[in-house]
């Protein structure tokens, strides 16, 4: 099973992201891509739960780097 995350984030946001990918469970992936100077995050797993959970912490990790960067955008 995948789940890709489409951002509108700059592809930079992928080096605030992918420290966090250090211990992966067994069949289990995250690749974080630059697509058309975009971010985006592609999350590959079979157990159903956690992915699910992964997606949560993704997106909830989302949310904050992009208010981070709107804030810093508009200074």
């Amino acid at each position: 099973m995948t789940v890709e995350i489409s951002t509108d984030l700059p592809c930079a946001a992928a080096l605030v992201m992918a420290p966090d990918d250090v211990e992966m469970p067994e069949g289990f992936s995250i690749r974080h891509i630059c697509r058309d100077n975009r971010y985006v995050v592609v999350i590959g797993g079979n157990n159903v739960l956690t992915l699910k959970n992964t997606v949560d912490d993704i997106l909830r990790c989302l949310k904050v780097v992009d208010a981070l960067w709107r804030e810093l955008a508009d200074r």
